[in-house]
């Protein structure tokens, strides 16, 4: 079977990007909310990298994609953690630093070093970016996927056979997916959280599957198809919390998050129908990193000011949620959302005109010298 060659629509997955991190975002804020995006918010994120997977590019030189990968998602995600291992300190004297059930401590320089070494192996988890725990586990678990591509696609080499290609990559992916599964379900935690990067493979795997051989999933989706999962998603929700990292697993999770995943792919061509949508999901797709790694911090920056404005009881509160007060919940939004989004556009629009005022330069010394 030939790879399709389709190249996907990036404005399209920028603006499912901007759903997943809109969901995730809600689901640290609004707890009425929480169960029901927590089926699929994060599986949504693994899904979409699978499915931007270039198999005709990367197939044969799976470490160019992981060169690539670390480049774009490791790099930033140890810089960030370094940054907040520094001011930590700071945080902590400022009482931003309580958690779920969790208090943190004044480090010492010691402590400064192990953690900046721990944040290099991707091991690091300060509390005011918790949700980058995400970055090293897609890293990991996309580069497993290039893998299991370049061994399979040896294998076809071979034998001729693209039947045995798919099933050597459904093997490897169904007993990656089991043993990140039973080990996340066991309460045991591997370095840099490779039980979930094992575990989430089956959604990287039908992302690949389907823009490799399938083609532009628009084609497929269907409105009343995507009303019945959606009905389906929020009735099974409502008694079951999923979250791969506090260790909350069931074994239908995987079916209730492509069911989600359907939605989300819906809502997104839904989305880029109206031009105001889609340029507003597109740039938070575009952003998704940022906020991802800042809405916590921006959570609980707003909490402390409210706290010791109004004289509330800043400990209790705290330790309940990422986000302290119920009736913030719009707050949180705006602010957790508005300002990474902010913040990336000012970084792009000042890359644009650097590289606009780089090239007239060039130009001007082609002239000069002719």
């Amino acid at each position: 079977m030939k790879i399709s060659l389709e190249k996907p629509d990036h404005v399209y997955w920028d603006i499912v990007k901007g759903i997943g991190i809109l969901c995730v975002v809600i689901g640290h804020s609004w707890m009425r909310m929480q169960n029901f995006v927590y089926s699929f918010h994060m599986p949504l994120f693994f899904f979409v990298a699978g499915y931007l997977y270039d198999e005709r590019k990367y197939g044969d030189r799976p470490y160019v994609y992981i060169s690539r990968r670390i480049r774009s998602i490791w790099i930033k995600y140890v810089m960030w953690e370094i940054v907040f291992i520094l001011f930590h300190n700071i945080f902590y004297n400022m009482g931003m630093l309580y958690g779920i059930g969790i208090d943190s401590h004044i480090y010492s320089k010691t402590e400064i070093l192990s953690e900046v070494s721990k944040a290099v192996l991707g091991c690091a988890n300060e509390l005011l970016i918790g949700a980058l725990w995400f970055a090293p586990v897609l890293v990991i678990s996309v580069s497993g996927l290039g893998l299991i591509i370049a061994v399979s696609r040896k294998l076809e080499y071979r034998t001729g056979s693209f039947g045995a290609k798919i099933a050597l990559q459904l093997f490897f992916v169904t007993i990656a997916g089991t043993v990140g599964y039973i080990l996340i379900d066991h309460q045991k935690t591997l370095s840099a959280s490779m039980q979930i990067a094992m575990s989430v493979l089956p959604y990287i795997w039908v992302g690949y599957i389907l823009r490799n051989y399938i083609g532009d999933i628009r084609k497929y989706l269907n409105g009343v198809v995507a009303f019945v999962m959606l009905l389906l998603v929020f009735f099974v929700s409502r008694k079951y919390l999923i979250s791969l990292a506090n260790g909350f697993v069931y074994p239908f999770m995987y079916i209730l998050a492509f069911l989600g995943i359907y939605d989300c792919l819906y809502l997104a061509r839904l989305l880029e129908k109206k031009k105001i949508f889609a340029k507003g999901f597109s740039l938070l797709g575009e952003a998704s990193f940022l906020v991802m790694t800042l809405h916590l911090f921006i959570f609980r920056l707003i909490d402390r000011l409210y706290s010791v404005k109004y004289g509330k009881d800043w400990v209790s509160y705290y330790m309940k949620l990422p986000a302290a007060f119920d009736e913030l919940v719009p707050v949180y939004l705006i602010f957790g959302i508005g300002i990474p989004v902010m913040i990336w556009y000012v970084y792009k629009k000042g890359v644009q005109v650097y590289m606009a005022f780089f090239h007239a330069r060039l130009m001007d010394i082609e002239k000069g010298k002719k």
